[in-house]
């Protein structure tokens, strides 16, 4: 992660002082007689998470439009990207798929939560 917050920090300055705040985190299933995928989107966060929870399923994946590109990390393995990066949940076309979602946000010094 590092090198995540060293890109995502105004003029690619380096990470010292910055907060790396958890913002949400949930688990999704994906079912292809349910919710088989999730449409193009970008996310409200400096950095996200896919964390592979299993892989009893065929397709699925996350889908990186601007690459063309599906990220297809093992059980406990992650796709860790810019929120910024169009990405969809690619179809889970047999059995069920699990994530944790997890949206970090990176917070310069001068703008720390108070409390």
């Amino acid at each position: 992660l590092p090198e995540l917050i060293d890109a995502g920090t105004p003029g690619g300055g380096t990470a010292d002082g910055f907060e790396l705040h958890v913002h949400d985190a949930f688990i999704v299933r994906y079912r292809p007689e349910e919710q088989p995928s999730l449409p193009l989107h970008t996310d409200q966060s400096s950095v996200s998470l896919t964390i592979a929870l299993n892989d009893a399923f065929q397709g699925g994946g996350t889908f990186f439009e601007d690459l063309d590109w599906t990220a297809m990390p093992g059980p406990g393995e992650a796709a860790v990207f810019p929120g910024e990066l169009s990405h969809a949940g690619a179809a889970t076309t047999e059995g069920v798929r699990y994530i944790i979602a997890v949206f970090l946000l990176i917070i310069p010094p001068e703008a720390e939560p108070k409390g």
